[in-house]
């Protein structure tokens, strides 16, 4: 299931979602555009979760 451009996540993708909670509320604030809730969790979109890493 697609919803816009999120892309399926990666057992490593989810893995990182969860070390990066709260970083993950910071891009929420900072850009509340690329982030999509599904079953009650908070997906943040690649390019968004990419560039709170780097």
């Amino acid at each position: 299931d697609q919803r816009g451009t999120i892309q399926p996540y990666s057992p490593i993708k989810y893995e990182l979602i969860n070390k990066l909670n709260k970083e993950i509320k910071l891009v929420r604030i900072l850009r509340p555009s690329r982030v999509r809730y599904i079953g009650g969790r908070t997906f943040v979109m690649k390019k968004a979760l990419v560039e709170k890493v780097e």
